[in-house]
């Protein structure tokens, strides 16, 4: 019984992975974006753009990997807007992505 108690004041693993995924993340999304500061405006367009359809992809094959039958219709919904958004950005106009084009 001991050996029961010992183990309920630790803290998962999980948890510290968790942050640790997530410090990462932000990391890397600090890094992408100062990197890209020195791309010119078009092809800076297409990066933000497929990263964000990449995002909604992503987005469902979580959905769909829970396998919730509620919140696959919610997910997709989501994704597909994603993915939407990011070909209105390329085809219409860069604002929906917040990304400012300069005139050169």
């Amino acid at each position: 019984m001991d050996r029961f108690q010992d183990l309920s004041n630790q803290q998962p693993v999980q948890d510290q992975r968790g942050w640790l995924s997530f410090g990462i993340g932000i990391l890397l999304a600090i890094t992408t974006g100062i990197l890209l500061h020195w791309v010119p405006p078009q092809p800076r367009l297409d990066v933000y753009a497929f990263a964000f359809a990449a995002i909604g992809a992503v987005y469902v094959g979580s959905a769909l990997a829970e396998k919730r039958g509620r919140s696959i219709f919610l997910e997709a919904a989501i994704a597909i807007a994603c993915i939407a958004l990011s070909l209105f950005a390329l085809w219409v106009s860069p604002l929906v992505l917040m990304v400012q084009q300069k005139s050169e």
